[in-house]
């Protein structure tokens, strides 16, 4: 008896209709069922390994615009998936494919998340500059107060300038032009 009589005869005992598609949920239950499993299983498939792939198979028909999985293509996905069948060119491109599903799903996914994170954060930074503008009247209005904010500022300002003269000071070292004696002319001249 040939593979798809096997199953065919195999589902109809099991009450189910040929001529309707098989949804995801329907396909999984249908692989565990001991007579399907046994069929699938003499034909050299590894059910295991297509009960993991159902999620895949199925995306795949999700994006072709199927509603589900039709008996013959039943058949010939589990024909495909023999052990003995060899890889061919049109089975690395699938795989390929199904790579660059993944990644471009994984990566929309990141972007549109980050996307999300960055609109927050504009939020949050513009509520916290409202707020200081409206601290700002406060401020002017307390006796003292402007002057401890003023100290705070020169000392932020002194602290970055003095990074800041750091900084060049070393990359002064790795190359003349950031001294700001050194002219980009000059220094193509040198190297020359």
């Amino acid at each position: 008896m040939s593979l798809a009589s096997s199953l065919r005869e195999a589902m109809l005992e099991l009450g189910l209709q040929l001529e309707r598609p098989l949804r995801k949920e329907e396909f999984q239950n249908l692989l565990v069922q001991e007579v399907i499993a046994t069929i699938i299983s003499s034909a050299g498939v590894d059910v295991l390994l297509l009960v993991e792939m159902v999620e895949a198979i199925f995306d795949d028909l999700n994006a072709a615009g199927s509603d589900g999985l039709m008996f013959e293509g039943f058949v010939e996905l589990v024909l495909n998936m023999r052990g003995t069948n060899p890889a061919k060119v049109k089975d690395i491109k699938e795989q390929l494919r199904l790579i660059k599903t993944c990644v471009n799903t994984a990566t929309n996914t990141i972007t549109t998340r980050f996307d999300e994170e960055f609109v927050d954060m504009k939020l949050c930074i513009q509520e916290i500059k409202e707020l200081c503008e409206d601290n700002a009247d406060l401020l002017e209005a307390t006796p003292g107060a402007q002057n401890m904010a003023m100290s705070r500022r020169n000392t932020v300002k002194s602290n970055t300038l003095n990074v800041s003269q750091e900084q060049r000071h070393t990359a002064g070292e790795l190359h003349p032009f950031f001294n700001g004696d050194g002219d980009e002319d000059e220094d193509e001249d040198e190297l020359e």
